[in-house]
């Protein structure tokens, strides 16, 4: 079980990885959301609260029914857990190497989401999803259990995901890597803008790429 000041921690991280992500415009007003495991469940960041007011006691903790354990830890408050929290429990109880959750909407990313397009591996940097593209789950309702389990069939045993005319969901052990890994997989959707602008760039065929992705491992390189 968590200690009070591991929860303070979790709780403060949260608020700051969403400030970042609001500062790096790969999300706009109150889009986006990020989790990461709790006791019994998971901590995320509310609904329909700019960045900027964010405190750690708006963060909610629900348990992996849904149910809310902690919102705020102020009396009455109307705190609830994101929309999309349907998604980040989907992708904790499948996936046991996972225990941050980060979704945004960077603009290149979310272009070729638009397009219903992965991102190819026009970079050996792809591999570190931990595979040979950034796929993207077909496009279902937002905040729905569909949505949920098509990402989590999409995405596999890869840390990253593109949501059709919705966004981008990377995942990592830590909240941190959840971040950098967003941060790289946006400026990879930007290479391969421009480089399409430009022409037919040319992609790493999947045999090299699986060469990549062993060598990434074994160097513990990028998200773990």
């Amino acid at each position: 079980m968590l200690t009070p000041e591991q929860n303070v921690v979790r709780r403060r991280r949260l608020v700051k990885v969403g400030q970042e992500i609001s500062r790096l415009g790969f999300v706009k007003g109150t889009a986006g959301n990020a989790s990461v495991r709790a006791d019994d469940g998971f901590l995320v960041t509310p609904s329909g609260m700019s960045y900027a007011d964010m405190k750690p006691n708006d963060i909610v903790h629900l348990d992996m029914e849904g149910n809310i354990r902690q919102g705020r830890w102020l009396a009455k408050s109307n705190t609830k857990p994101s929309s999309e929290w349907h998604l980040h429990q989907a992708i904790f109880e499948a996936r046991p190497d996972v225990n941050a959750v980060l979704h945004t909407h960077p603009t290149f990313s979310t272009t070729l989401a638009v397009l219903g397009k992965p991102l190819p591996a026009i970079h050996y940097l792809i591999g570190i999803v931990n595979g040979c593209e950034v796929p993207c789950a077909p496009y279902r309702t937002f905040g729905t259990g569909e949505l949920s389990e098509i990402v989590v069939k999409t995405m596999g045993d890869r840390h990253a995901c593109l949501l059709d005319h919705h966004g981008l969901v990377a995942v990592a052990s830590d909240l941190w890597d959840a971040l950098e890994l967003t941060i790289q997989i946006e400026s990879l959707a930007e290479l391969y803008w421009r480089a399409c602008a430009m022409g037919e760039p040319s992609i790493i065929d999947d045999e090299e790429m699986d060469r990549v992705c062993a060598k990434f491992k074994a160097m513990n390189y990028g998200p773990q």
